[in-house]
């Protein structure tokens, strides 16, 4: 069985990159929501410290790294790439 190391090397980034952006997007979608929350509902003005979005997008890019991690290892091995 011959692999392409280029092939793998492309996947492997691919993979990486989709995780990231995810990680991204949902960290900060979450960061910016909690923020409005907390700002229009509960008048809390400690979520104004610059380290508040910080904080909250590290706790929820640790709690979402393993299962998008899955997913799109999943997507890659029975959709994408399929072996034949």
């Amino acid at each position: 069985m011959v692999v392409n190391l280029y092939l793998k090397r492309r996947k492997r980034f691919l993979k990486r990159l989709l995780v990231g952006l995810s990680l991204f997007l949902i960290g900060s979608g979450t960061s910016v929501l909690l923020s409005w929350i907390a700002l229009k509902w509960f008048r809390w003005g400690w979520w104004t410290h610059p380290l508040m979005p910080i904080f909250t997008m590290s706790l929820v890019c640790l709690a979402t790294y393993k299962p998008l991690d899955f997913l799109f290892t999943k997507l890659f091995k029975e959709y994408l790439f399929k072996k034949k």
